[in-house]
């Protein structure tokens, strides 16, 4: 009796445990895909293949972030003087401009010249549909904001007013084409192609759309850099900092080790008694300066970003984008210094 019992317990019990198995990792998670992720079928025809493979950080338009791999080996760039072919493993960033629809370009001119219609009806439907078109119809209405017509340029100012209310300031002011960055100069054009192919750990291959694009920052996993930095120049009372061509994605784990001694009061009768090492003076009571220790390593993510320690051992996850900058906190004494240290930086 008891084992027919538990025998129908398993007949019971076997059909649920199929459906757990169908609503595996990759259905729950494609469930969640970030917007502006549309995925790919492997019936849709697309020849996603890469031998250049290179992630990138992918910011949305709507705030979302998603580590991705962009599934091509090179991207065409139309450009004001021709075509260019650039090489996946030259760009480091990409910066999307604002894609307007030829269609939608005809339809906020049309939409504009109604502003002066005599009818408050196409008038009214003119309004309506700017404002619709949101961030699409905002330069061009600046553009009309030079009428002479005082009640066109009332209804255009008046629209200004509610877009600039509604839609946060960069991206109404969002340029019209793509920065692409490369090691040797930053082109300008647009980046050609209605969508991207990519791959993604958690969701697959998928498409994304350049128009729901902010950036692509190249994450440059798993690279190491070392840096030589120079005391003479980067530990100077006139603050200098020192711009590498490193990339920092936020959300990137960013490792740093440096090593060295630097002299810190090199001048005749004492070299060689002030040293320090990126942790700082070598001396007994090194005075602070500033805030932080004679000697020691600071960096900053970012023209403007903040000063932070990052001594013989960084390693912590970035909250910022922008490139990396190096410094040597300065002398208590206001003289030069002299010496290196080697700064390794890596990323994942």
């Amino acid at each position: 009796m008891l084992r027919s019992l538990r025998l129908w317990w398993l007949l019971l019990l076997l059909p649920l445990s199929v459906l757990l198995v169908g609503m595996g990792p990759e259905k729950r998670a494609h469930t969640a895909a970030p917007p502006g992720f549309r995925a790919s079928s492997p019936s849709s025809g697309d020849k996603l293949i890469s031998t250049e493979e290179r992630p990138y950080m992918a910011h949305f338009v709507d705030g979302s972030q998603i580590r991705l791999t962009l599934l091509t080996e090179s991207l065409s760039v139309q450009t004001s003087y021709g075509k260019l072919t650039v090489p996946l493993k030259d760009i480091s960033r990409i910066e999307f401009g604002l894609r307007v629809p030829e269609a939608t370009q005809k339809r906020i001119r049309n939409a504009i010249a109604a502003l002066a219609d005599d009818a408050f009806e196409k008038r009214d439907t003119a309004v309506k549909e700017l404002l619709e078109l949101g961030v699409m119809s905002y330069q061009p209405l600046l553009q009309a904001a030079e009428s002479k017509d005082l009640e066109v340029l009332k209804r255009v100012k008046e629209l200004l007013g509610q877009l600039e209310a509604k839609h946060p300031a960069e991206h109404l002011r969002r340029r019209q084409h793509d920065l692409v960055h490369t090691p040797l100069f930053i082109i300008a054009g647009r980046v050609e192609g209605d969508t991207l192919p990519v791959t993604t750990k958690y969701f697959g291959k998928g498409r994304v759309e350049p128009n729901d694009l902010w950036t692509l920052q190249s994450s440059g996993v798993g690279s190491e850099k070392v840096i030589v930095l120079d005391a003479a120049k980067y530990a100077k009372v006139a603050v200098a900092w020192m711009e590498t061509d490193i990339e920092v994605v936020r959300g990137t784990t960013l490792s740093i080790r440096a090593t060295g001694k630097i002299d810190m009061y090199p001048l005749a009768g004492y070299i060689g008694q002030y040293p320090a090492t990126p942790e700082g003076p070598g001396w007994a009571g090194g005075d602070m300066v500033a805030g932080f220790k004679p000697g020691q390593i600071l960096g900053r993510i970012g023209k403007d970003g903040k000063e932070f320690v990052i001594g013989a051992k960084f390693e912590e996850t970035a909250s910022a984008d922008g490139k990396l900058y190096l410094r040597i906190m300065q002398s208590p004494w206001s003289n030069d210094s002299s010496g290196e240290y080697r700064v390794t930086v890596g990323r994942r």
